[in-house]
């Protein structure tokens, strides 16, 4: 009697889940291709950003060094340093955010179907309770389902779209489209 009345528990991620889901693996590829250039671009950007960086990180270190007396030596140096750091985050953040907003457009086509496929995963492996993976202290690595509801996940919905619409933001809902609008009654005349 006590082994039938047994909770079945399990632990889950949900982002390790999407993340294993075949479908999501499959957008990442085709974003990479989509978007080769680009990332070409911002690697290549980010390997000069750094070498700027350091240049001014050993300024800053040998302005230290040399005249640590000296306060104003020394926090122009930090100055340029912080500066030319922040300018480079923004600078990457310009030129990742295409690549971040497909990505964010893909993440969005399949979130919604994750409440489901982890339902079906939950009546499949007989489980009444799932805890977040970082909520446990420790977990055998089988009570892990995140790769199960990753692969129901990829059977509800087997592709999505790379290309986020036009205007598209992240969190924004996908609307429908409009009906045509209907004319206006014509008043009846006798």
């Amino acid at each position: 009697a006590a082994a039938q009345s047994r909770v079945g528990i399990a632990v889950a991620d949900a982002p390790v889940a999407i993340e294993q889901s075949t479908t999501y693996k499959n957008a990442v590829t085709q974003i990479q291709t989509a978007y080769a250039p680009q990332i070409q671009q911002m690697n290549a950007r980010n390997q000069a950003l750094v070498a700027e960086i350091n240049a001014l990180a050993t300024a800053y270190n040998t302005a230290v060094a040399a005249k640590p007396q000296v306060p104003a030596t020394v926090n122009a140096a930090a100055q340029a340093f912080q500066a030319k750091q922040q300018q480079a985050e923004r600078e990457m953040a310009t030129l990742r955010r295409p690549i971040d907003l497909a990505m964010a457009y893909v993440q969005s086509q399949l979130t919604p179907r994750l409440e489901e496929a982890t339902k079906n995963v939950m009546r499949v492996k007989k489980v009444d309770l799932i805890l977040s993976s970082q909520a446990t202290t420790y977990a055998e690595p089988y009570v892990d389902i995140s790769a199960d509801i990753g692969a129901e996940l990829s059977r509800l919905v087997p592709t999505v779209s790379v290309t986020p619409p036009a205007g598209w933001q992240p969190g924004q809902q996908q609307q429908p489209a409009a009906a045509p609008a209907k004319p206006a009654a014509k008043p009846k005349t006798r």
